[in-house]
């Protein structure tokens, strides 16, 4: 994780992250977050997930992430046949 972190930090020196929203369910919690950064020939990453955390005691368990990088496509019929026909 470290190593991960150090190479994100190196190869996008601007890079931000923002919490969109967390919920709490019980022993579940659930975050939505956003990454956002400029990589070095230029263009722009934007990366997106949500974590779900199992938590007991008031320590984080056990944990799912589901991620995607986000791609800019044109507006929603762009991606709508970025989904069915697996265009870019």
């Amino acid at each position: 994780m470290r190593r991960n972190l150090e190479k994100l930090l190196r190869d996008l020196p601007d890079l931000t992250a923002k919490i969109v929203r967390t919920v709490s369910d019980g022993d579940e919690v659930w975050m939505e977050w956003g990454l956002q950064g400029t990589r070095r020939d230029g263009t722009v990453m934007e990366f997106v997930g949500v974590n779900i955390f199992q938590v007991l005691d008031g320590r984080f368990r056990a944990g799912r992430i589901y991620t995607e990088v986000v791609r800019d496509a044109g507006g929603i019929e762009a991606q709508i046949d970025r989904m069915t026909k697996g265009t870019s």
